[in-house]
């Protein structure tokens, strides 16, 4: 049994297309942890999705992965990821 567990959490991942958040996407998925990819565009959060698939030897279904177009969002982005994720029961009211 692991001391630290992240299996069932929720990770909102931001500029999940590239750098830092490209690079901890991976780590999150192998951890258990439920991902929230946010990219400007859908190509890109399709491409970082593609390769988390790869790495969990499965597709990845929207009970671990949800995908979220930021270039879509004007502003209060914060409070619209949120909305998102809450919609989907995976944040807690605020």
């Amino acid at each position: 049994m692991h001391a630290f567990s992240l299996e069932g959490k929720v990770a909102l991942i931001t500029g999940a297309g590239r750098g830092i958040g490209e690079g901890i996407a991976p780590t999150s998925v192998e951890a258990g942890v439920v991902v929230a990819l946010v990219a400007r565009t859908e190509a890109t959060i399709e491409a970082t999705a593609s390769g988390l698939s790869r790495i969990a030897g499965t597709a990845l279904t929207t009970d671990n992965l949800l995908r979220i177009n930021g270039g879509t969002v004007d502003e209060c982005v914060p409070t619209y990821l949120i909305s998102i994720l809450q919609s989907k029961k995976l944040a807690w009211p605020v």
